[in-house]
């Protein structure tokens, strides 16, 4: 049975990891009991950790049991406008409130703004609108700027986003007041005083503080540059009736390509992806690097790139081994932008001991299975057979790194030197790999790590790598990753 879609979604973004419980206790403690969920989006540029989400979560659920609370990460630029339209595409219900640590409702909010959309003349729920509140700044309210967005989830739809995505923080509530009106989509509630408590303003045109004497959040939402550029843009988006003028920004993939020899098989295929990447809209942006040791060689790479992580959504992994098409790199990205929450996605290969004794390893096995207390358990054939075979994916402990797709996020996670090795009996030699030390340091910093069974790629040694009886060939909708079909 399918569940009812919530009457309103509270789009609550927050920088501050101790200062958003007040507007939250307001909303949930002030509603008369009509259906809300509340969403709460987070950013760890600004100190959020997992563990503290977690906490989040608890005291949610405890404080207000009824309200279904979820939080959600910024994996977009450090900005409001960003967490505001993350948390809105993360939302179910029918209107949309973009909430912020600052903003307070009265009593029965839930109902007043109902009963606003009910005796609008030919408007119902469904109906294309947004809610005119006053904020109870004298300035603000005479300008009839909606410094709080309430918005259907119609209007939203058709307009593909909640605030304007061109904006940091300044003059998006500009836009998105002038943009309604211009729409005609607006009800008037003007009657209802939805409090807004900017420190910087009284109830008065009078400003109470100056920005500069405000904390980080504030200084930073507040920025000259974020001013000039949202009147730049603000003034471009009135002149042209609030069309799309906005470029989509390019993504970015920045490719990690570690070794010292390249065969020419490997080289023919690495040539090909490059011109499907950019062929397909991507930026590209590459980085090679090799040493004796394999932990440096990770490092050094990393380095590179987190020189340039700010122009940077995708990093990709390819060892000198192994053989990477666009139709697997296609998938990695589809998973990652179809699971924000996701932080690495794998493909897999095999890989064997090539004479060394590694205790009770099989001959053969996976690149990539799960960690179970302190050891490395690589899934097993007949179990990457069956994800493979239901069109799923593994939950992973470990990846090795020659077919892996991660966000830009993910390095932020993982912080400096994350591919040193873990020192532990329980490996063979006494120490893990650069990729398991790299995986445990994202999964215990709060990444969690996919593996895709249908993205089967080639590895290559002096010989291939194969089991002595293999998995029957891919029957899904990917060809077999040789050069010979590229």
């Amino acid at each position: 049975m399918m569940e009812k879609r919530p009457l309103f979604s509270i789009c609550h973004t927050t920088a501050r990891p101790e200062g958003w419980q007040d507007s939250f206790n307001a909303w949930c403690m002030k509603s008369a009991g009509k259906p809300i969920e509340y969403i709460l989006c987070v950013d760890r540029r600004w100190g959020f950790t997992p563990e503290m989400v977690e906490r989040f979560k608890r005291i949610a659920a405890s404080s207000y049991p009824g309200v279904p609370f979820r939080v959600v990460w910024n994996n977009g630029r450090k900005c409001s406008v960003d967490g505001w339209n993350t948390a809105a595409a993360a939302s179910t219900g029918s209107i949309l409130i973009l909430n912020a640590d600052d903003f307070f409702p009265p009593s029965e909010w839930d109902c007043l703004l109902s009963e606003a959309v009910w005796k609008k003349h030919g408007v119902g729920i469904e109906s294309e609108f947004v809610i005119h509140v006053r904020s109870g700044i004298e300035v603000h309210d005479e300008a009839g700027l909606m410094t709080l967005g309430i918005m259907s989830r119609t209007l939203y739809e058709r307009w593909g986003y909640a605030l304007y995505p061109g904006y940091e923080s300044v003059r998006s509530d500009d836009d998105f007041s002038d943009h309604a009106q211009f729409d005609g989509v607006v009800i008037d509630a003007r009657h209802l005083v939805f409090e807004h408590k900017h420190p910087a303003w009284l109830a008065t045109n009078t400003k109470a503080v100056e920005i500069s004497d405000l904390d980080d959040v504030y200084r930073h939402q507040n920025r000259e540059l974020s001013y000039a550029e949202g009147l730049r843009l603000l003034k471009a988006r009135r002149a042209n009736g609030f069309r799309d003028i906005q470029k989509p920004r390019t993504k970015v993939i920045g490719a990690c390509l570690p070794g010292r020899d390249f065969s020419m098989q490997w080289s023919m295929c690495w040539h090909v992806l490059q011109a499907k990447i950019l062929s397909h809209g991507f930026g590209l942006w590459d980085t090679w690097g090799y040493c004796n040791n394999i932990y440096f060689t990770r490092m050094m790479l990393h380095k590179q790139v987190m020189a340039t992580l700010e122009k940077l959504d995708f990093i990709l992994w390819i060892d000198s081994d192994n053989l990477i098409d666009w139709n697997t790199v296609d998938r990695l990205i589809e998973t990652l932008e179809a699971y924000p929450d996701v932080s690495m996605v794998s493909g897999w290969y095999y890989l064997s001991a090539e004479g060394s004794d590694l205790g009770n390893m099989p001959e053969v096995w996976a690149s990539v299975g799960r960690w179970v207390d302190g050891h490395c358990e690589p899934f097993t054939f007949a179990e990457l057979a069956e994800a493979e075979r239901a069109g799923g994916f593994l939950e992973a402990g470990y990846a090795g790194f020659g077919c892996v797709l991660m966000r830009a996020d993910a390095l932020r996670l993982t912080g400096s030197n994350p591919f040193l090795p873990r020192f532990s009996n329980a490996f063979e030699w006494g120490m893990s790999g650069d990729d398991v030390a790299f995986c445990r340091t994202l999964e215990e910093n709060g990444g969690k790590i996919l593996c895709d069974p249908r993205l089967r790629v080639e590895h290559l040694k002096r010989m291939p790598v194969k089991p002595v009886t293999i998995l029957p060939e891919p029957t899904g909708q990917f060809e077999e990753r040789t050069v010979a079909n590229l």
